[in-house]
């Protein structure tokens, strides 16, 4: 440790807390409503609707499900999941949904489980009926291309897409928090800087550790001559009735 090193100790800062707490309180509390208000008013609202289907196996005579078709598909399900999402399937929606070219492409998200035919689609969008028409359009597409490329027909809708009338973004209890959050931290270490900045010797603990020495005892500084009833501004006041005589 430097010589003139002064260490910030818990106490300190439990004190520089309870120094400017209304300050840190209020500031908290100012930036918890700046970014609700930010998030009901100002950032868009995102919707998403989804649906999944599923590459159903083919069966017997019997009724009993193929395997060799079930690993197959399991097998093909990662490809599938590729035309889904390529320029093929989702231009012609953004054709038939009269979108911007690319539309369907950054709203547009595919997953795949693993060890699963079920191939999960969802759409987020600023518009629920945008989102849940995405869907249905990229299934209808996707199912007729599918047909053309290799004649299948074994994909079922197995959830068909919803209309979702309650956003999903921006998360406002979330941004709450971290506003309030940020507004402490950042009044906090604004106090706590401006405590290690302030060259001044509270104590007489960081007396000796600044010079070195032991302290031997404390003087303690009092304005007497600002009190009211203190006797030697009785003094003055008398002296100066007098002079005015």
């Amino acid at each position: 440790m430097d010589e003139k090193e002064i260490k910030l100790r818990l106490n300190d800062l439990i004190g520089i807390f309870k120094k400017h707490y209304k300050v840190i309180l209020f500031c908290t509390l100012l930036c918890m409503v700046f970014l609700m208000v930010v998030s009901l008013c100002i950032l868009p609202k995102k919707y998403v609707s989804d649906s999944n289907i599923y590459l159903k196996p083919k069966t017997t005579s019997e009724g009993i499900i193929d395997n060799q078709t079930v690993i197959t598909n399991r097998n093909l399900v990662k490809d599938y999941e590729k035309i889904l999402q390529g320029t093929t399937v989702l231009s012609q929606v953004d054709k038939k949904l009269h979108l911007a070219d690319g539309t369907c492409s950054k709203a547009i998200q595919t997953n795949v489980e693993d060890n699963s035919n079920i191939i999960t689609i969802r759409a987020n969008s600023e518009d629920p009926y945008l989102s849940q028409n995405i869907v249905k359009e990229t299934i209808a597409v996707f199912t007729q291309e599918m047909m053309k490329i290799s004649e299948i027909d074994n994909i079922t809708v197995i959830d068909k897409a919803t209309l979702q009338t309650h956003y999903i973004s921006p998360n406002i209890k979330l941004n709450s928090i971290a506003g309030g959050i940020f507004g402490f931290a950042l009044s906090y270490i604004y106090f706590i800087l401006g405590f290690l900045l302030d060259n001044r010797i509270k104590s007489s603990d960081q007396a000796e550790e600044y010079f070195g020495y032991p302290v031997l005892g404390n003087i303690p500084f009092v304005d007497e001559l600002n009190q009211e009833n203190h006797p030697r501004k009785s003094i003055k006041r008398r002296v100066k009735a007098y002079v005015k005589k």
